[in-house]
């Protein structure tokens, strides 16, 4: 009988290893199956030239276009954006999904090379399994979105340590603020951020000390455990760590009142190499076939 028994458990053990193997070979197809249409997408001539209009239409020359073109392809491809590495990956996604996102990002005229930090590109997966692309605003990107709304005349981002005078006025008022510089940068009182309106009118936002007190202590400890560095908040960057974080919350609330996307600024000046397109391309079909 304890032959039996045994003699069982070795055969669901090289039952259940056959089950594994199987999985992950029929996922591995599937990738490969997926990884060729992304690729037919990169070479399709017409999304390409949609994409490459809608970034020229935005300001942008030819070449930072296709720059972008590229650098959002590597992208997904490698499945890195600006440190985020989405699981399921993003050589997963629909093809439907990457050409909305790629579409959407360009016509903003957001930059999608990750070195510029305008936009990370991540995933989502439903309840049946569909991965699907996604993407999430950097701080950047929404500074960038709000400089080319043609609602917004200025924007105004302070924080308010103890010893300046400020004078909170409401949310349709400019603050009153006046930097004292002696006041003392290890008590902060309160942080906001006002944008001047073309119509005249202000839109102000406030975040009390307490609050910001709480985000330098939670962005210290994230890094902390995550064996990152904590200088962003520790030393002298901390204070324009804290200034991204306020203009973040500002424009998540007021958005809808700030933005004007059909309207574009022009692109900074690039010096980065032009990419050859083509030569992507090969390393893509070349990687397939390994």
């Amino acid at each position: 009988m304890g032959r039996h028994n045994h003699r069982d458990r070795f055969v669901a053990q090289i039952s259940n290893r056959f089950i594994l193997s199987s999985t992950e070979m029929h996922d591995e197809a599937n990738n490969m199956s997926n990884m060729k249409q992304i690729t037919a997408l990169y070479k399709d001539e017409s999304f390409k030239e949609t994409f490459l209009a809608n970034y020229e239409a935005a300001g942008e020359s030819r070449q930072q276009a296709e720059i972008e073109y590229v650098a959002a392809f590597k992208t997904i491809y490698t499945n890195d954006s600006n440190g985020i590495m989405p699981n399921p990956p993003m050589f997963d996604a629909t093809v439907d999904s990457i050409k909305r996102v790629l579409l959407s990002v360009s016509e903003q005229g957001l930059l999608l090379d990750p070195r510029k930090k305008e936009v990370a590109m991540t995933t989502t997966q439903s309840a049946g399994g569909l991965t699907t692309l996604d993407f999430i605003l950097c701080y950047r990107g929404m500074y960038r979105l709000v400089g080319m709304s043609k609602k917004v005349l200025s924007t105004s981002v302070e924080i308010v340590y103890e010893g300046d005078h400020f004078e909170w006025k409401g949310s349709k008022i400019e603050p009153e603020y006046r930097m004292n510089l002696n006041h003392n940068k290890d008590c902060i009182m309160a942080g906001f951020c006002s944008f001047t309106m073309a119509n005249g009118t202000i839109i102000a936002h406030l975040m009390m000390g307490e609050e910001l007190d709480e985000i330098i202590k939670q962005a210290i400890s994230a890094s902390e455990a995550a064996g990152g560095n904590t200088d962003m908040w520790t030393g002298p960057w901390k204070g324009r760590s804290l200034r991204s974080r306020i203009f973040r919350s500002a424009f998540s609330i007021h958005k809808a009142s700030l933005l004007d996307t059909k309207s574009m600024i022009n692109a900074l000046t690039v010096d980065d190499e032009m990419p050859s397109i083509d030569a992507f391309a090969k390393v893509l079909e070349e990687s397939l076939s390994e």
